[in-house]
Formats: C-alpha cells, structure tokens, sequence
C-alpha cells in the first residue's frame, strides 16, 4: 500500500533530524578533541604525489603522539626533518584552535611571505572542512579571519611588533632555529604562556643556537 504524502514527509522529517543531531554529536567531538579534528577532517597537499596530492594524515603513530602531547602542554619544541609532516601538523592543529570564539593565533617565521606560506596551508585546511565544521572565512595576505566567531590567524615576519603588541592565543613559530630574532620573539612571547596560551617552536636543526639551548633544557 502506497504510504500517504503525509507519513513520507515526516520519515524524511525525522531522518533530516537525525542527521543534524549526528552532525551536531561530532562537531563537537571534533571541536574538542584535536586528534579526532585531525584524524578525519583534516586534508593536506603532497607535493611529491602528481596524481593524487590531496591526502589525509598517514597512520602514523609518532604524530598521534605528538598531537596529544601538544594537547596537553603550553609550551612545545620540536626539532624535526624534512617529511615528517610536522609543519602540516602544526597548521592544523592551529586551524583547530581558531575556529572557536575569540580565537588569535600567530604564525611566525624569518620571512613575512614565509610565514603567509603556513597561513595558506591553513587557509586550505578551513575551505576543504565539512560544512557542519567550517565556519566563515576570509582570506588575504597574511591574515585569515572568521568574522562570526571573531577569531583570526596572522601572518608575521620575526621582525614584527605583533607579538608585542597583542595578547595571542597560541603563536606558531616555524624554523625557529634560522631565525636571528628567536630569542627576542620567545621572550615576546612569555605571556602568552604565562596566561594560558600555547607556544609551538619547530625546526629543522642548525647549530647550537638559542632554539637548540630551549629545546635541549640548555638554558
């Protein structure tokens, strides 16, 4: 017997239900925990791969590790090597605490155009997230903002007053080891970790310098 038109707009009534409380469920799992974030809705590119650059994070059990590590600490150094996907993990874990209310993260490196490179990676992250996760955005040079939930990811060169100048919510720097202002951008930086905020240091190794000393309790 053919069901009334009625009783097939309410079964689609309640599977449409059931899919908004689903989504709901897991964006907040997603919001509140950043290997789940990671794991399942995170895509990045590999430059190497022609056919199929757009890829989820490897199976690997050293950047689980490492994200809840992260997760549960303020201030965080890690001397990496090329093609391990730190710097991917890094961004994403940064987009991760951005798309939240009031959100003010700073990504640092030697060089401006350095640093809006890890931006862009971010800026790829948010605009490939399902849409129940990604909230509005817009995206220029140096600066990718979500205005409904005013938060904000800058872009900043080692010489910049930003950090000086703003209280941050997490700051991201990248090949902390290169750069001639680490010290000063550390001390900058204190804080932001002295209030609650995270401070993430990442780079290949060059000398001993002041990101060895930090990252060796030489200091």
């Amino acid at each position: 017997m053919k069901k009334r038109p009625e009783k097939v707009f309410e079964e689609k009534k309640q599977k449409v239900n059931k899919l908004k409380l689903l989504e709901e469920k897991v964006k907040r799992e997603a919001l509140y925990n950043p290997l789940f974030f990671v794991q399942n809705y995170v895509i990045t590119i590999d430059e190497h791969d022609i056919n199929n650059p757009f890829k989820r994070f490897p199976d690997k059990e050293y950047l689980w590790n490492i994200v809840k590590i992260w997760n549960s600490h303020d201030l965080i150094l890690i001397v990496k090597s090329r093609q391990m996907m730190i710097s991917w993990l890094m961004v994403a874990l940064h987009v991760w605490l951005s798309i939240r209310p009031g959100a003010r993260i700073f990504f640092v490196s030697k060089k401006e155009a350095d640093a809006d490179a890890l931006k862009e990676r971010a800026h790829f992250i948010v605009k490939n997230l399902p849409d129940f996760l990604r909230p509005e955005f817009n995206n220029k040079y140096c600066k990718l903002y979500f205005p409904e939930l005013n938060s904000e990811i800058n872009a900043v060169s080692q010489d910049s007053d930003a950090l000086r100048q703003y209280t941050a919510t997490a700051i991201l720097f990248d090949e902390m080891a290169f750069a001639d202002e680490a010290r000063a951008i550390y001390t900058a930086a204190k804080p932001t970790v002295v209030g609650g905020g995270k401070f993430t240091g990442i780079s290949t190794p060059n000398g001993k310098n002041f990101f060895y000393e930090l990252a060796y309790d030489k200091i």
